[in-house]
C-alpha cells in the first residue's frame, strides 16, 4: 500500500510540474523581448517599405537594419526608441529595411526623429527596444 501512495504521489508531482515548465518558455521569450539594443538614428524620407506598405514623413515608422530585419520578421511591430543625449523617447513601427544600416542602427522617418532631435544633428545616438 505505501509504494502505491507513494507511485501515486509521483505521478501527481509530475503532472503538477509540467504546465510550470512550459509556462517558464514564455517568460525567457519576454525577457529577450525587453532587450535592449545600442546603435544610431539617421533619418530618410519613407515611400513603398520592405513591409509592404506606403509610408509618409509623417508617421512614426522605422527602417530596420538588415542583420535584425530577418527578411520581414519584425514588420509592423513597434519599438521604443531614446536618443542617448537628451533622453527624449518615440514609439515607431518597423515598416522598411535599412541594408546600410549596422546591427542596432535603426532608420527614422523625419516625424520619428524630430521627436528625438533635431533633423539638421543627422545622427543620433541610441537605445531601443521591442515593445
Amino acid at each position: 500500500m505505501p509504494r502505491v501512495v507513494l507511485v501515486s504521489l509521483t505521478i501527481l508531482l509530475l503532472a503538477s510540474i509540467g504546465p510550470l515548465l512550459s509556462a517558464a518558455h514564455p517568460v525567457s521569450q519576454r525577457a529577450r523581448s525587453s532587450a535592449l539594443f545600442h546603435g544610431t538614428a539617421t533619418w530618410f524620407r519613407p515611400n513603398l517599405g520592405a513591409c509592404g506598405e506606403m509610408s509618409s514623413e509623417n508617421d512614426y515608422m522605422i527602417a530596420m537594419n538588415s542583420p535584425q530585419y530577418k527578411s520581414g520578421g519584425p514588420c509592423h511591430k513597434n519599438v521604443i526608441i531614446r536618443n542617448k543625449s537628451n533622453g527624449k523617447s518615440v514609439v515607431a513601427k518597423v515598416l522598411d529595411e535599412c541594408p546600410s544600416c549596422r546591427w542596432g542602427s535603426l532608420d527614422l522617418s523625419p516625424s520619428a526623429f524630430k521627436a528625438l532631435g533635431k533633423l539638421e544633428d543627422g545622427v543620433l545616438p541610441i537605445a531601443w527596444q521591442w515593445t
